[in-house]
C-alpha cells in the first residue's frame, strides 16, 4: 500500500471516530459512575451526579442519597414515606425529576394534607423479584416507611 493511500485511510478512520464520538455525546445516555453504599450493601449510582437518558424522551436525573434518583435536594425526606419499587416506570428514565412518580405522589399528598413523602427505588429492567430482594437492604436507610408499593410489569 502506498503512503498517500495509507494517509487517506488513517485520516478517514480518525474522522469517522471523531464523528462517532460527537454523535454519541449528543444521542447516547450518560455513563453513570457507581459507588458501594455500605448502609444498604449495594453498588449504587454515585450521589451528587447528574445523568441524562434518552429512552422514550430526553430526561435529566440528579442522584441523591443511596443512589436514589429524583430526590428533591438530593436527600431523603424526613418522616413517613411511601416507597415505590419497580422498573423504569418508577425510575422515571423518560421524565425529569419533578415529573417522577414519587414526586407526583409527594405533591398530591401535600395538597391533600397528608404527611407522607414518596420515594422511588426503581431501576430499568427490574422485576418484582429484584424489588423484593432489594427491599430488605433499604429498610433501615429509608425508615420510617409507611408503605411499600411494588409495581410489577407482566412479562409474557
Amino acid at each position: 500500500m502506498n503512503a498517500p493511500l495509507l494517509r487517506h485511510w488513517i485520516t478517514g478512520l480518525a474522522l469517522s471516530l471523531l464523528l462517532a464520538w460527537a454523535a454519541g455525546a449528543i444521542f447516547l445516555d450518560t455513563v453513570q459512575p457507581v459507588i458501594f453504599d455500605s448502609a444498604i450493601g449495594l453498588y449504587v449510582p454515585l450521589p451528587g451526579t447528574t445523568s441524562r437518558a434518552r429512552s422514550e424522551s430526553w430526561s435529566s436525573s440528579h442522584v441523591g442519597e443511596h443512589g436514589i434518583r429524583g430526590l428533591p435536594g438530593g436527600t431523603l425526606p424526613r418522616g413517613p414515606k411511601v416507597v415505590f419499587w419497580g422498573d423504569s416506570f418508577v425510575d422515571g428514565t423518560q421524565v425529569n425529576d419533578p415529573e417522577r412518580m414519587a414526586q407526583q405522589f409527594s405533591q398530591i399528598s401535600t395538597q391533600a394534607g397528608l404527611h407522607l413523602s414518596g420515594v422511588g427505588v426503581g431501576h430499568g429492567g427490574d422485576t418484582l423479584i429484584d424489588a423484593l430482594v432489594k427491599a430488605p437492604a433499604y429498610t433501615q436507610a429509608l425508615a420510617p416507611v409507611a408503605m411499600n408499593v411494588f409495581r410489577a410489569e407482566p412479562y409474557c
